[in-house]
């Protein structure tokens, strides 16, 4: 029981015995003291009852002692408002901002490298990675996140798993049609154009190189205006393969189909540089079209046969096989 409710108790009680005439001596209640609103003595600037119900004197709102030692002197707001608050809060802890003042707030350059030293290592779960994702899907970047994400990216070298993903992500968006590759409908400047050309002359890519462009270029259906573009560019004087037109000359009437039948026989119907079965063709060695002797003629593979008719590399394949030909002599 409450010392409240036992004040509450013996009031009645003697309410009671001066109803039936009893006389009550020396002992009589304490009268009761005047309530009034005081300002909190932490410095808060709040109001509150200077007594509390059991009639006990207090100085303080609840919570508001652990202030007493501070001086809680009234600030301004550090978002630029020009608004004022107390330094502390009722638990004691330091602030700087109004509440909710902080949203839409640039962090300077000492935050922005605190928070980021502060996640280097964080492991994300998977479930904040879609709310991520979900919340990123839409937004339009400005140039500056760009290059910076750029710059950021540079000579970063990525995990096969996370290569593959992004691969595996981007063919099923092309296929279903929701992204776009970047060279599409896409116009570059001269200057574009030039730099790029200086940039990839005299490059020498790698076998597996390569192979993946082989590979990416294979069930690619062109447009027309495509294709004429990619004939255009390579044609005569921009191809390797030029030779001043010598193509235009027809073969003589001795280069029969009954003679490149013998030749593809002799050579048991195999390439002669990677033993391919298929797609067989008979080569010039000297590259003269009217030398139809057997010793003039080899059989090669489309892919072989477009290899040896590189102008600057004809020389090295002309010893090549006719060193070949003095094994078939012998």
């Amino acid at each position: 029981m409450n010392g409240y409710q036992e004040q509450k108790i013996l009031k009645n009680v003697l309410n009671a015995k001066q109803e039936n005439g009893y006389k009550i001596g020396a002992w009589t209640m304490n009268k009761q003291k005047k309530n009034k609103r005081i300002k909190c003595a932490c410095g808060c600037g709040k109001h509150r009852w200077k007594y509390n119900k059991w009639g006990n004197k207090r100085r303080y709102i609840e919570g508001h002692q652990s202030r007493k030692n501070r001086k809680n002197r009234l600030i301004k707001c550090a978002c630029g408002c020009g608004g004022k608050l107390l330094e502390y809060n009722k638990w004691g802890k330091k602030r700087k901002i109004i509440y909710k003042h902080n949203i839409g707030k640039r962090l300077t350059k000492e935050t922005k490298e605190k928070i980021s030293k502060a996640h280097i290592g964080m492991k994300i779960s998977k479930e904040t990675r879609k709310k991520m994702s979900l919340s990123h899907n839409g937004m339009k970047l400005s140039k500056e996140t760009k290059e910076k994400i750029s710059k950021a990216h540079i000579g970063k070298q990525q995990k096969e798993k996370t290569k593959r993903k992004i691969s595996k992500t981007r063919k099923r968006l092309y296929q279903e049609g929701k992204l776009i590759p970047y060279y599409l409908n896409k116009t570059f400047s001269e200057k574009h154009r030039e730099n790029l050309r200086k940039v990839n002359l005299g490059k020498k890519l790698s076998e597996e190189h390569k192979r993946k462009i082989s590979k990416g270029g294979k069930g690619l259906k062109r447009s027309e205006e495509t294709r004429k573009k990619i004939s255009i560019a390579n044609s005569k004087e921009k191809n390797n393969m030029w030779n001043g037109g010598t193509w235009i000359n027809p073969y003589s009437k001795g280069f029969t189909s009954r003679l490149k039948k013998d030749i593809k026989q002799r050579d048991t119907f195999r390439c002669q540089i990677c033993n391919e079965k298929n797609r067989l063709l008979v080569h010039h060695i000297d590259y003269t079209r009217t030398n139809h002797s057997p010793l003039n003629l080899i059989t090669l593979c489309i892919y072989c046969h477009s290899k040896t008719n590189i102008i600057p590399d004809r020389l090295l394949w002309k010893s090549f096989f006719k060193k070949k030909m003095r094994n078939i002599k012998q």
